[in-house]
């Protein structure tokens, strides 16, 4: 069974401000900090420089949650429904909910 290793933020910032530093490449600086994989370094490079160092302090393992509707855009989806289901009760239709 794989094991993995949970990196600190600390770490991470390290280890890619090291990289830059030293211009070293993905696998050298995987080598020299032991780390399991050079595509794990290069993914921290792209957060460090696209989001800034404060992005690698964030957990990012599993899939994101789904965006719920806030009240207003609910209340507005609802009402939404209820003018649908008036529309097709005057047209005589039957009404698409079941």
């Amino acid at each position: 069974m794989r094991t993995y290793r949970k990196y600190s933020g600390e770490f991470k910032r390290r280890v890619v401000e090291t990289m830059l530093k030293e211009n070293w490449s993905y696998l050298e600086t995987a080598r020299h900090f032991d780390i399991g994989g050079h595509d794990r370094v290069a993914r921290w490079e792209r957060l460090y420089l696209e989001e800034g160092p404060q992005s690698l302090d964030m957990e990012r393992r599993g899939r994101g949650k789904k965006a719920r509707p806030d009240a207003g855009t609910q209340a507005l989806l609802l009402e939404i429904q209820r003018l649908r289901d008036e529309n097709a009760r005057l047209r005589g239709g039957v009404s698409p909910r079941a």
